[in-house]
């Protein structure tokens, strides 16, 4: 789907997800396809207006869920735009609506702060999955 696409949009839901959706587009990048980072919701609802069904979305989830994201996600669907979404392993809203799936698991870190309402994820597993995302395209469809 990337490889076909007219243009490719990655949305990470937080600072986490941004993070490595920069790095995802950072490899990308590398090898002549350039995705445009959506940095917040605001973002993603001006993207929504005007995307097409030639286009794909790559979208970064820590758990699927989210109203903003699933009305988004179900107007993309109309559209018929392509998604990608990345989400950990669950059943979730978002990789419901999405043409394809990808999977992580974030290790959630307890004690680094004293506030239950606080909390620590390790992405590890997230990088993992979106290098692997990157090194099948590199490996199946990057032609030099």
């Amino acid at each position: 789907m990337i490889a076909e696409a007219k243009n490719v949009f990655v949305f990470g839901t937080d600072w986490g997800e941004r993070n490595t959706a920069e790095f995802l587009a950072r490899n990308f990048m590398s090898v002549g396809i350039y995705m445009t980072i959506i940095p917040s919701i605001t973002e993603l609802r001006w993207i929504c207006e005007k995307i097409q069904k030639d286009d794909v979305i790559i979208i970064i989830s820590y758990s699927g869920e989210g109203k903003d994201v699933t009305e988004l996600s179900q107007l993309l669907k109309l559209k018929k735009v392509k998604i990608i979404s990345v989400t950990p392993l669950t059943k979730n809203q978002l990789s419901n609506l999405s043409s394809n799936n990808l999977y992580y698991q974030a290790t959630q870190l307890e004690g680094v702060s004293e506030d239950p309402n606080t909390e620590y994820n390790l992405f590890t597993t997230l990088h993992v999955v979106l290098d692997a995302l990157f090194r099948n395209y590199f490996d199946n469809f990057y032609l030099p």
